[in-house]
């Protein structure tokens, strides 16, 4: 068997002929249920397949006509490639044939053809009619210039037409690419003995093999393959376009149901706030306003929700328009999958379109960036890199791994991290650490304000020669790890220059004291020069100043990080003072042997409160080193 990744879906009003029309075409009978087969009347999903003359398989999904299991045609929609729109000849265009074309124009197929059934029923007239009915309906459609084949599924009349032509249609359509995660819309749950849960659907992306682990949305439930089959065939392998069923071990076949999500396991997320470009019924008949309440079917899923017009007051029909779409339950939704919107009551089908992106937050109408962004994603639908730009720049988390970026636009991690290489390497966006990334406008945004408060405190308070991160930290709120990646990358640029501890400063900063701050700090020098080896504490200095404390304090900073001076423990030494008693250290010592404090603290007019601290300050530059109550000087390479 040679398996075509194209899924083939039948769709027309009830009692058209859709089942019996499979039934001739593959020998098999779609309608599983007893309840359908005892009324004649598909109900729910039928399953089949078909081989072309080419010895191509494709698997072919029959759907419900009657009105009430809209939502099940809807459900089997999904994934289909092709369609053949079924219209009997002695009924014509009926209410169900029009909403399901509708459906199918608005879920984006792009090929099939039509058949004219029920034509033993009829005379020829009657069949002509019938097409030329078809034509009016599908003119401008997908469907306008496709064949339209009479059949008869009672006499087989037709069907050799019907096979050409359908083969035709199948080897023109362009199969489902199996790149990506593994996504499978669930359409039916059951328990098979002897394997237990099975879930059957169309892979709308990826492959999985058999023994692969998987998770099902979008309650999260872990899971593994233990078998997959398909045409009644076991295979090692299910890929997107393939028509599958799934048996899965360590699920419950009773936590599950149609609407959910099999897929690679911690690939994607689910959401209750989407992004969307609707198109809107031409022939609705009424306004949608702020808030109505619809049925919003994608994938095999059904929710209920409220749909938000964020470009207009109302939407008239035959409006196309960006919407919110704000969902009474979590979906597993990827930007690019298209969408039904049905009224609550009455149930009716007034649109759909396609979605174009995951909001965090609910998004407030009639606002030009609000526009503009989510247009924007809906204009980059088929540009990855475009879509990263776009989320990277409008996150809330600003900061993100490659992980995080992917989960929040529901994108395969190794297309994510394919398409990251071109942007980090065109700037478009930085890694300030190791795994961790921003969009160049935020960096430029923060590492502008960093500039900022920079120069503010180098205005503010000219003598300091840098500013501590903690100021920088508490103004913006950033985690240190991120303001040291940003800070490294402004130094790499020369915007900043940095120290240890995390302090930083404007490149080519220079502390410049005022005329007035000169003359305290001359008076400052004198002074530590005058009080030599015996000088007050240092908050005494500041406190007993004629000028303010701050100021003092300021100036006295100012001199310690300029290397004048030389703060030891409680007190400041003018750094002449420290010279020359360090020199008198080794010149004492290389004389004796050792260093003979009784000898220092005579020689420089101190006692034991000043002498004790220097003498730690100087076994901390390693001039001396301390065995017992001796002290030596260190030799070179100690």
């Amino acid at each position: 068997m040679k398996v075509h990744n194209v899924t083939l879906g039948t769709a027309g009003h009830i009692d058209h002929g859709k089942s019996e029309l499979i039934m001739r075409l593959t020998g098999v009978h779609p309608d599983r249920l007893k309840e359908e087969k005892e009324r004649g009347m598909t109900i729910d999903l039928g399953y089949s397949f078909y081989e072309t003359a080419a010895g191509l398989t494709v698997g072919i999904v029959d759907v419900p006509g009657h009105e009430r299991f809209i939502k099940n045609m809807v459900a089997g929609a999904t994934g289909m490639s092709l369609v053949i729109l079924v219209v009997a000849a002695d009924d014509g265009v009926m209410p169900q044939t029009r909403e399901h074309l509708n459906i199918m124009t608005v879920l984006g197929l792009k090929s099939g053809l039509v058949a004219l059934t029920k034509t033993d029923l009829v005379d020829e007239e009657l069949v002509d009619l019938a097409a030329e009915d078809v034509k009016d309906l599908v003119a401008g459609t997908f469907l306008d210039r496709t064949p339209i084949v009479p059949v008869s599924s009672v006499t087989g009349a037709g069907f050799d037409a019907l096979r050409t032509a359908l083969d035709e249609a199948i080897e023109g359509v362009v199969p489902i690419s199996p790149s990506g995660a593994f996504r499978m819309p669930i359409q039916r749950v059951f328990s098979a003995k002897g394997f237990g849960t099975v879930v059957t659907g169309v892979p709308v992306s990826g492959s999985l093999k058999v023994g692969d682990p998987v998770e099902v949305f979008p309650n999260q439930i872990s899971g593994k393959i233990r078998g997959i089959q398909a045409y009644d065939e076991a295979l090692q392998e299910s890929r997107a376009g393939h028509r599958s069923a799934l048996n899965l071990s360590d699920v419950d076949y009773r936590t599950l149901k149609r609407g959910h999500v099999v897929a690679a396991p911690g690939k994607f997320r689910t959401t209750t706030l989407i992004e969307a470009e609707f198109y809107f019924l031409e022939n609705a008949g009424f306004q949608i306003k702020n808030m109505t309440s619809v049925r919003v079917h994608t994938g095999t899923a059904e929710v209920m929700a409220k749909i938000v017009p964020l470009e207009k007051p109302r939407l008239d029909p035959g409006d196309s328009s960006l919407i919110q779409l704000r969902l009474d339950e979590p979906v597993l939704a990827v930007p690019g999958d298209p969408f039904i919107l049905r009224l609550h009551s009455p149930l009716i089908t007034i649109g759909g379109g396609r979605i174009v992106g995951l909001s965090s937050m609910k998004l407030k109408r009639f606002k030009d960036h609000v526009v503009n962004r989510v247009a924007a994603k809906r204009d980059c639908l088929d540009d990855l890199q475009a879509q990263i730009v776009i989320e990277a720049e409008n996150r809330k988390e600003i900061f993100f791994t490659v992980n995080e970026l992917a989960l929040s636009i529901n994108v395969d991690l190794d297309e994510v991290k394919g398409a990251l290489g071109g942007l980090l390497e065109g700037g478009k966006i930085i890694e300030v650490r190791k795994g961790r990334m921003i969009h160049k406008a935020v960096f430029e945004r923060l590492t502008g304000r960093i500039a900022e408060i920079l120069d503010e405190q180098h205005r503010s308070d000219p003598l300091e020669p840098y500013v501590d991160q903690k100021l920088i930290l508490q103004t913006m709120r950033l985690e240190p790890q991120n303001l040291a990646g940003l800070l490294k990358i402004m130094e790499s640029r020369g915007i900043v220059e940095t120290a240890k501890g995390g302090r930083a400063r404007r490149h080519g900063f220079v502390p410049t004291p005022s005329e007035e701050q000169k003359k305290l700090i001359e008076r400052i020098e004198k002074d530590l020069t005058d009080w030599g080896a015996t000088p007050p504490p240092a908050a005494e200095i500041i406190s007993r100043g004629d000028a303010p404390p701050a100021e003092v304090e300021a100036v006295v900073n100012f001199l310690v990080g300029s290397g004048r001076t030389i703060r030891v423990g409680a007190y400041v030494f003018h750094s002449t003072v420290i010279d020359a008693i360090g020199a008198a250290i080794v010149e004492d010592a290389r004389d004796q042997g050792e260093v003979r404090i009784p000898v220092l603290r005579d020689r420089f007019k101190t006692s034991r409160k000043w002498i004790i601290p220097l003498m730690e300050y100087f076994d901390g530059i390693g001039l001396t080193y301390r065995e017992g109550d001796r002290r030596f000087l260190k030799k070179s390479g100690q």
